[in-house]
């Protein structure tokens, strides 16, 4: 019986090492004089498919949320420690939506032998107006740049990363206020910058990201050409926009910079997705299984090249 308990005890400890781990730090205020983080983690639920998410009240700054991370690490293999940062658009805070984006994720996007260990999540939140949703995503990604400077100072870790629309905003935020010394390799191994509500120039010399290339070692820039959100984006700004309007001069400013258009694709789930064509990244069979193959460092046999050698257009799943 004891040989018994003892094995038992043991296989329920191995599964522990192997379960992905989800946390999470928001700011709830939309006012940079009240920005405050908190932080804390989801459990998931596989029966109900479900994450409950719960406050860690013992985690009071970057610092010590950073060692919780790496502690978390230091139990896994050299090859099992793998951090995977995503950062939500507008109106990405709501509790059901965050749900529903880590479950597809976990169920499926990440790879089932090789994805990442940990799942951390930044959660800001917008309001009603766009411009001043513009201003705070600038603003709350300055906020979020100790917490990810502390993440990247972990060692031997691969870190990836998506921002999907204004998440980006937030995105450009953080990169402005890093303090992290690159070494001899850039901080994130593949940041998938999906829908991007940016500007098309972003890129160029004397802009925001023009030294995109010393923070990630590859960059995939998801784009629809009819994506309607990112067309009144489009119309409200007066200028093109990387989700929308990329282009192979875009892949011309850096060699760590591809282009994956998505734009023929039409197996979005959902009536709202499908409308929008703008969250394609986990409404998507087609653009999930691209993901998915990206984070297995795998070839995707369904990506054709279009006009310039990383400018590349993802082909529905059927053709091949």
């Amino acid at each position: 019986m004891k040989r018994f308990w003892a094995i038992l005890i043991m296989l329920y400890s191995t599964s522990l090492i192997g379960q992905r781990s989800y946390y999470f730090v928001e700011v709830e205020s939309q006012d940079s004089a009240k920005y405050k983080l908190i932080f804390g983690d989801y459990e998931y639920n596989p029966t109900e498919i479900e994450f409950t998410k719960s406050l860690t009240k013992d985690i009071t700054n970057p610092e010590i949320f950073a060692q919780k991370i790496e502690s978390k690490l230091s139990t896994l293999d050299d090859n099992e420690r793998k951090i995977f940062i995503y950062i939500h658009g507008m109106w990405g805070h709501q509790g059901w939506y965050q749900e529903g984006v880590l479950s597809t994720f976990e169920n499926k996007v990440f790879p089932e032998d090789n994805g990442p260990s940990i799942v951390l999540s930044l959660i800001w939140h917008s309001g009603i107006q766009y411009f001043d949703n513009v201003r705070h995503a600038l603003n709350v990604g300055e906020f979020f740049a100790p917490i990810i400077d502390e993440i990247f100072s972990i060692p031997d870790t691969e870190i990836d990363m998506l921002c999907h629309s204004m998440g980006n905003r937030v995105f450009q935020g953080i990169k402005s206020q890093l303090k992290t010394k690159t070494g001899s390799q850039p901080s994130i191994k593949d940041l998938y910058m999906v829908a991007a509500d940016l500007e098309e120039d972003i890129f160029n010399s004397s802009q925001p990201l023009e030294d995109i290339s010393n923070l990630a070692s590859n960059v995939s820039i998801y784009v629809h050409n009819n994506d309607r959100s990112l067309g009144i984006s489009k119309s409200l700004n007066e200028n093109k926009r990387l989700g929308l309007n990329a282009d192979k001069k875009v892949c011309l400013q850096d060699s760590c910079l591809a282009i994956v258009d998505v734009s023929i694709i039409q197996d979005n789930e959902g009536i709202g997705p499908s409308l929008s064509n703008h969250r394609y990244f986990y409404t998507s069979p087609t653009v999930r299984n691209d993901l998915k193959l990206s984070l297995s460092n795998l070839p995707n046999p369904d990506r054709k090249v279009i006009d310039h050698p990383r400018r590349l257009q993802l082909l529905p799943l059927k053709e091949k």
